[in-house]
């Protein structure tokens, strides 16, 4: 036990310097990825392959958010389709293209905005008859009370909508909304509930003691410390791999990219890609090993097993059965 305690302190301080750098080189990798995706993603849209375009371009924006980057994707997303979600993007665009100041950027959301606006379908939930704990949804998010019968804008498509309550069948029904369409969606009452069943009048309970020999060993080390300590072996063993990973990811990705130009080979982006990964297994089994060995001050080292008592108390139409244990 003590090696493997010095061997997570070994870990903790090796990696430690490690840790601290990779936080202050996260943001530069970030905005180096988020660049190339960038250029990638418009290579993609300029050659017309928009549902590869758009996941490029979202991912960049999520690493290093940008009004050109949000506005290139409103594009790619009206392109696809998405002519709902390319609008909220627009609008959103629009505000950043003003507050900086940017007319050209705001005269190309201005016209795409007014080209859009007429194609996006919309909808709005009735709610035929509203039970008591009743939960509407649309594509898995909640439409609450306030917002049955508002009418808002959806990408064309396939849409599933949900209606549940305690106490009834849930109600589920998918839709296909056209450009251009305007439609009600109506949740009708949903069903009476249906009868539960009773439990059988002649429903019995054997009752088997836990140790019928009373042959019940004390003193034996507890489960938990055997669980507590393997995680915690595995969860350092693994953090020490992962962060040899991390390291090789590193020096690839520093012979690669290049950040004074915003540039990385496929080489090196593969590489950052590995880097990050491996940084997450390394930090998290790090983590874990070390709450694992620190759990073992709380665990006793010592158990008993569990003595059962179980009996049958009858009950009009069935019965209940109460269980008791005994440390």
């Amino acid at each position: 036990m003590k090696s493997v305690v010095a061997a997570a302190v070994l870990v903790v301080a090796a990696l430690a310097t490690l840790v601290t750098s990779a936080a202050h080189a996260q943001s530069t990798n970030d905005e180096m990825l988020a660049q190339s995706l960038f250029d990638e993603g418009r290579t993609l849209m300029d050659a017309g392959r928009f549902s590869e375009a758009c996941p490029k371009l979202a991912e960049s924006q999520r690493l290093d958010p940008g009004a050109g980057t949000l506005l290139n994707l409103a594009i790619c997303h009206e392109s696809e389709g998405r002519l709902a979600t390319a609008y909220t993007e627009l609008n959103a665009s629009l505000s950043l293209a003003t507050k900086d100041g940017r007319k050209d950027r705001e005269a190309i959301a201005r016209k795409h905005l007014a080209d859009l606006a007429p194609r996006i379908p919309h909808v709005s939930i009735h709610v035929t008859q509203e039970e008591d704990g009743l939960e509407v949804r649309l594509d898995g998010g909640p439409v609450r009370k306030p917002a049955w019968d508002v009418v808002t804008g959806v990408d064309p498509g396939f849409h599933f909508v949900e209606a549940e309550a305690p106490g009834f069948p849930p109600y589920r029904e998918q839709i296909l909304v056209h450009e251009r369409e305007n439609k009600v969606i109506d949740i009708p009452s949903l069903r009476a509930p249906q009868a539960s069943a009773q439990p059988a009048a002649d429903a019995r309970v054997m009752m088997v003691p836990s140790d019928p020999n009373g042959t019940a060993s004390s003193g034996r080390t507890h489960p938990l410390r055997y669980v507590a300590t393997a995680v915690g072996t595995v969860s350092l063993i693994g953090a020490t791999v992962a962060g040899v990973g991390w390291l090789s990811a590193r020096t690839t990705r520093d012979e690669e990219c290049i950040p004074e130009r915003s540039f990385c080979t496929s080489a090196g982006l593969d590489a950052v890609s590995r880097e990050r990964t491996y940084r997450a297994g390394t930090l998290a089994g790090l983590g874990l090993g070390v709450v694992s060995f620190a759990s073992l001050a709380f665990i006793p080292r010592t158990t008993s097993a569990p003595k059962a008592q179980a009996w049958v108390s009858p009950r009009l139409g069935g019965a209940t059965v109460d269980v008791k244990l005994a440390f």
